[in-house]
């Protein structure tokens, strides 16, 4: 028989004092979260972002690095908007992507040094640094993973027609070919056996390789895909299929290299995956998701995760109730010290860790003759771009204008603009 001397759990706590009762000090085994705090030995508050750099009016989706193979630790940082890519001074490298007043979120991986990246409106395509091409054939998608030499593209649009259960995959090496025949390895699969009518959600919600397996997503199964090579290329292992328990929201699924994190937003809870059973680890804020997530489905979807491995913390950030679109609460998991805390939010929809970046051949000073090191090296003098917040324009700052801001000045908020940064 299992012991009921279990310990009592309180929220709202404030460096182990309990401040919604008469106050009195709990020992940490009784912590569940704390807000705006990081639940970790050291117990800080959460830092306030401040302006980094604002580029126009539009919204940040996605912040990252192309690697330099010459200079290893430096990189090309970029960032998307709704319909443009940039560098991290505002040059454009490619305008012009297509938009509409949804919400969408772009998807994105790296293959031999080139950006790969796609949404639902804008077919795969490819950016060195320099150039920036769309792949012929190619469909436009909300999901793309590279695995195995093949892209493999989740809730495609494909010749005009949305596939919310289907999976596409190109040919091996050759991502410009996905017609499936007898000399290629493109193929698809529409994950249409497991839906179930009591679970209002339905299509491909995720997908991420755990290992040799790529386990797609749904509202109600997880399904494990195996490459097998030719004749048959890619078969789904219905023996290992896990159902009646999924990812509900389209980014709300984290992918780490041997752990999957999601949200069941039938359950209201989160759950950690390792490619053998799925995990309940989110019954200390499951309380707070049920008090705050937005009850309309249009803004609960758009939760949204991400993976701070720096600080080992898997992030979700969401629409509350008392919010009408920009994201203003969160909840934080330590997967070090796997401890839950809760958050307020100044409506950030993308991040990336502090890097090191390259500068251009135009931020170069001085004449040729007067540059030393190799070409592949030049530019690399340290130059550091802090933990960067992508958030939502709103002050006008035109694009290639970077004000950085001193201690104590006005961080981003909601209608902010641009990148923020802790202080």
């Amino acid at each position: 028989m299992a012991s009921t001397r279990q310990p009592v759990l309180y929220d709202n706590l404030l460096g182990g004092l309990e401040t919604s009762l008469p106050a009195h000090l709990l020992q940490p085994s009784q912590w569940r979260t704390l807000h705006n705090m990081r639940h970790d030995p050291g117990l800080v508050q959460v830092e306030k972002k401040r302006v980094y750099a604002a580029f126009d009016t539009t919204t940040v989706l996605w912040i990252g690095s192309i690697p330099n193979p010459n200079a290893q630790g430096y990189g090309k940082v970029l960032f998307l908007t709704t319909n443009g890519l940039y560098t991290i001074i505002g040059d454009a490298l490619k305008t012009g992507l297509v938009t509409d007043s949804n919400y969408r979120r772009w998807s994105i991986f790296l293959y031999n040094g080139s950006l790969y990246y796609i949404n639902e409106l804008n077919p795969l395509r490819r950016n060195d640094g320099s150039s920036d091409v769309a792949l012929a054939n190619a469909p436009s998608g909300r999901y793309a993973t590279l695995w195995y030499d093949h892209v493999v593209v989740g809730f495609p649009t494909y010749k005009n027609s949305v596939y919310p259960n289907r999976v596409m995959w190109s040919d091996l090496y050759n991502f410009g070919v996905w017609e499936p025949d007898n000399t290629n390895e493109a193929d698809h699969y529409d994950f249409v056996e497991w839906q179930n009518t009591d679970f209002p959600f339905c299509g491909v919600t995720g997908q991420g390789k755990l290992g040799s397996t790529l386990w797609i997503y749904t509202p109600t199964a997880l399904i494990p895909m195996v490459y097998v090579g030719k004749p048959k290329v890619i078969q789904v292992v219905e023996s290992n299929i896990i159902t009646g328990i999924g990812n509900t929201f389209p980014w709300s699924l984290a992918v780490m290299n041997n752990v999957h994190f999601f949200f069941d937003g039938i359950r209201k809870t989160f759950f950690a995956f390792d490619g053998q059973t799925p995990e309940p680890i989110g019954e200390p804020v499951r309380q707070y998701m049920v008090d705050n997530l937005n009850p309309d489905p249009a803004l609960a979807s758009r939760m949204w995760a991400s993976v701070d491995f720096q600080r080992g913390e898997v992030i979700w950030r969401f629409v509350s109730r008392d919010s009408d679109g920009p994201f203003d609460k969160l909840v934080r998991f330590s997967f070090w010290y796997k401890r839950w805390s809760t958050g307020s939010d100044e409506n950030v929809h993308a991040f990336c860790g502090p890097t090191f970046r390259v500068k251009t051949m135009g931020e170069l000073t001085g004449t040729m003759g007067g540059l030393t090191g190799t070409m592949g090296m030049l530019g690399t003098d340290g130059t550091e771009i802090p933990r960067l917040y992508g958030t939502i324009g709103g002050d006008g700052t035109p694009i290639g204008v970077v004000p950085v801001l001193g201690e104590g000045q006005e961080g981003v908020g909601e209608g902010g603009s641009g990148f923020g940064e802790p202080p």
